[in-house]
């Protein structure tokens, strides 16, 4: 009769992170937002997903050490994984060491991401 008590279902959207790690720091509104456009570009044009942002880490003493860019891929797919990869290796210039990694979050389990291994991007 009524509907007041039925609980309400919520989808939940998962959506697929990926890291860009830098062993050096970029500079934020330079060098990283430059890389940034042209990924997030590419992304866009293939339908693969969107530049989430970037960041840069410190160490404890408070001197910056490295860089990150975070890419949302609108799904779970290994050869969209490989896909970014290798555009990034053919068209971004990124200091030696950079990798792509998958993230590991409370949306997917390790078994689902057992085959997305670290990629060498430089």
């Amino acid at each position: 009769m009524f509907n007041w008590f039925k609980k309400k279902q919520v989808k939940v959207e998962k959506i697929f992170f990926v890291n860009i790690e830098i062993p050096e720091v970029l500079s934020p509104v330079g060098d990283r937002s430059e890389i940034e456009d042209l990924i997030e570009d590419f992304l866009q044009k293939n339908n693969l997903g969107d530049i989430d942002g970037g960041g840069t880490f410190y160490s404890k003493e408070g001197i910056p050490i490295s860089s990150d860019i975070t890419i949302v891929l609108h799904e779970l797919n290994l050869e969209h994984y490989k896909q970014v990869a290798n555009f990034i290796k053919e068209n971004v210039k990124l200091p030696k060491g950079s990798i792509l990694k998958a993230e590991r979050d409370n949306y997917y389990s390790d078994e689902e991401l057992k085959d997305f291994d670290d990629i060498e991007l430089s």
